[in-house]
């Protein structure tokens, strides 16, 4: 009996490369606001309201409301990404690689822009004149060390509604999977005493029932945390403004620098600001469930 046949044994591959497990897409560009920009900055101008007086005679002088108008500023960044594959290493590897790299690639791309997104949400802002903006410690809820609870929800719709941002605006939760695993425990998101049976029949597409609360609940691992705490954003489409120069663009060429090797790169060019400040709500809570 030969002892060597396993030298002729035959290895089978997959004729894809099989991604692992990770965000394939950008779950919060779609819930701001989007301008096209040309430059390396795009300013989004803003007007504060002002409270109407009474007139109280005729042919009175008409009234200068003096409004004030101010400006955020979103700087333009280029975020790439980029991979070389030999010619040998295509023929080597049985499988398609630069197939599954630039799929791969725009995936990461678009995590980039939620990265943005978040990083706009309670960072410095730049006003018109270069200045920095602190994020309002007003639009802050502090529950460092607490796991999210209803009443803390409760608490972040009373911000809004003291800013008047009513139940008819639409408004997002980004939360990370601690906070969905407790929501998932409250008997108020799971049970018809508080929930219509219709709305939880859906409860399984998305984990958390569709508007609960007034909000459209989005689960996110990229939130940033910090000593075990995780700062979590209600928000609607006008806190932040995200001006794009270029979307995401890949390349695929040979290099002749390179022994004309594949020269695989994916670039885009954006920048996100915080617009509103009125229109965000951080929610600082324990990253656990329990």
């Amino acid at each position: 009996m030969s002892t060597s046949i396993n030298n002729v044994y035959i290895d089978e591959f997959n004729q894809y490369l099989r991604h692992l497990a990770s965000q394939e897409y950008a779950r919060l560009r779609k819930c701001v606001t989007e301008v096209s920009s040309g430059g390396e900055s795009y300013s989004f101008d803003r007007v504060a309201g002002k409270e109407a007086s009474q007139k109280t005679q005729r042919a009175q002088a008409t009234p200068v409301t003096d409004y004030d108008f101010s400006r955020r500023t979103a700087f333009a960044k280029t975020f790439d990404v980029g991979e070389l594959i030999e010619h040998e290493d295509q023929i080597q590897a049985k499988v398609s690689i630069s197939g599954g790299l630039v799929k791969e690639m725009g995936m990461s791309m678009a995590r980039a822009q939620d990265d943005e997104i978040i990083r706009a949400f309670g960072s410095d802002a730049i006003d018109g004149d270069g200045g920095t903006v602190a994020f309002p410690t007003e639009q802050k809820i502090d529950e460092s060390g607490n796991t999210i609870t209803f009443d803390m929800i409760t608490g972040v719709q009373e911000i809004f509604l003291n800013n008047d941002i009513q139940g008819e605006v639409t408004k997002y939760f980004v939360i990370s999977p601690a906070q969905v695993r407790k929501l998932l425990q409250m008997t108020e998101q799971t049970s018809s005493d508080f929930v219509s049976r219709e709305a939880l029949l859906k409860l399984s597409q998305g984990l958390i029932v569709p508007n609960w609360m007034g909000f459209t609940w989005i689960c996110s691992t990229r939130l940033l945390e910090a000593a075990g705490n995780r700062a979590c954003y209600a928000f609607t489409d006008r806190a932040i403004g995200l001006a794009m120069n270029r979307d995401i663009t890949t390349f695929m060429q040979q290099d002749p620098s390179r022994s004309y090797a594949y020269s695989l790169y994916s670039q885009a060019t954006y920048g996100a600001t915080r617009v509103e400040d009125e229109h965000i709500v951080e929610l600082t809570v324990a990253d656990a469930a329990a």
